[in-house]
């Protein structure tokens, strides 16, 4: 590939090379190639199948030898076929959770006219895809309907239960941030219930949301009241008439 391997130690023992050293030594289907979202100038690293390895990092350039790909999530554009599993994953936060203050789980069809709907103001909705299953989906809806918010988008994020506490709820984020740069988007709002624990308050401020607001016992549910935390990062610096 014309470029030397950088330097990585092992991790957990395990042996890992260059895709072209491995090419060079024939090893095609026994070894993976880990790919990972947002780092575009990496090194494609193998390793012996069932062995630990490095961290994954994005390949520049496929090799031309057959490899197993890890089932590292993916992150793309949701599709109609998406959305009976977008519906059952809501529907978990709706009946068990105080994280979204909907009480009655909206059918299927209300999120195949979401997705619509957000397509016809050119908003990103997004799915993470593992193993051929959505584990996850995130989008950006409009934050007010007057028109002079037009400019300002609020996130949504849902994960599937079970594929929390793995950093899919980053990477779908910044999906979505990213995805949101590339709109006439200028302001992202995050309205978060304040659950009693700081996952989803962290998070945000981790991809640069800052805390302008709180709104006190603005939500009943499962029997309690429930505090609202807002945040907002900046995305675009242009505006768009």
């Amino acid at each position: 590939m014309g470029r030397s391997a950088p330097t990585r130690e092992p991790v957990h023992d395990g042996r890992y090379e260059p895709h072209d050293a491995a090419a060079r030594r024939g090893i095609g289907g026994q070894r993976l190639c880990l790919n990972a979202l947002f780092d575009p100038s990496g090194q494609c690293w193998f390793i012996p199948a069932g062995q630990p390895g490095p961290e994954p990092v994005t390949c520049p350039a496929r090799p031309t030898l057959s490899v197993v790909t890890a089932t590292e999530p993916v992150i793309r554009p949701a599709a109609p076929a998406d959305l009976d599993a977008v519906a059952e994953i809501f529907t978990h936060y709706v009946r068990h959770t105080v994280i979204t203050f909907e009480e009655i789980p909206p059918p299927a069809a209300a999120w195949h006219q979401r997705l619509d709907d957000l397509a016809a103001q050119e908003l990103p909705f997004l799915v993470a895809e593992s193993s051929g299953e959505v584990v996850g989906y995130a989008y950006a809806a409009p934050w007010r309907p007057k028109p002079a918010y037009r400019h300002t988008a609020e996130n949504s994020i849902y994960l599937a239960p079970g594929r929390t506490g793995r950093g899919l709820g980053g990477t779908l984020l910044q999906a979505l941030l990213t995805a949101c740069t590339r709109t006439h988007l200028r302001q992202m709002i995050a309205l978060i219930a304040d659950t009693g624990t700081d996952a989803s308050v962290a998070l945000h401020r981790s991809l640069g949301f800052t805390d302008v607001g709180r709104l006190a016992a603005v939500g009943y549910k499962h029997g309690r009241w429930i505090d609202t935390v807002l945040m907002q990062r900046p995305l675009n610096s242009h505006t768009d008439q």
